[in-house]
């Protein structure tokens, strides 16, 4: 996601338009599953499409101004069991996230802009190519490989408790991350647009 994010930033594919993000998967055991108990807090956009919202607050690099969702739940959970949605950004760039705890294994990321498209096939994997579609047919590849995520995380971690350096990720970047889910509960619930807090 680094480098989808640089390439937004640097204009190489022009000006941004929308960016889609989906992750789902099939939870088992629905009668007991966390991801699905009201209690708990379960759902499938705090389960799933929280990490879709932050993917395109990242790429994006913007905090959303205005938030509509949708929730479904199939099986009266009391919790969403898909949920999609809609982020404004500033400059008028739109997010399509789409997250579920009950439809097939997907997870994909793709960046449209006006001048071609990023397309990131496994959108929380470290080692997924970015494939870059120019509006005059040209077509690029780039490749990537790397430690596994977790393992960068808990070094990163261990580094800043270690010698005091800030987080390259801020604990405030999680209140923005929820900020935004929230707003997207709250359009959900009253099928209206939700302004997104700014904190």
């Amino acid at each position: 996601m680094r480098r989808a994010r640089q390439l937004v930033a640097e204009g190489v594919i022009g000006d941004m338009q929308s960016f889609e993000a989906v992750l789902a998967f099939t939870a088992t055991d629905t009668a007991t599953n966390v991801r699905l108990s009201s209690e708990l807090a379960g759902g499938g956009l705090w389960d799933a499409g929280c990490y879709a919202v932050s993917a395109a607050r990242f790429i994006l690099d913007a905090e959303p101004l205005t938030a509509a969702g949708y929730a479904i739940d199939s099986g009266n959970y009391g919790v969403d069991s898909s949920f999609s949605c809609l982020l404004e950004f500033p400059g008028g760039a739109i997010a399509h996230v789409r997250s579920s705890v009950e439809q097939p294994r997907t997870n994909f990321g793709e960046v449209i802009a006006t001048k071609g498209r990023i397309k990131i096939a496994h959108l929380f994997e470290e080692d997924t190519p970015l494939v870059i579609d120019a509006v005059d047919g040209e077509v690029s590849t780039e490749e990537f490989s790397g430690p596994p995520r977790f393992t960068v995380q808990i070094s990163d971690f261990s580094e800043c408790i270690l010698t005091g350096k800030a987080p390259e990720v801020p604990p405030e970047d999680g209140l923005r991350n929820t900020a935004a889910v929230l707003a997207l509960y709250d359009s959900a619930a009253t099928g209206k647009v939700t302004a997104v807090e700014q904190v």
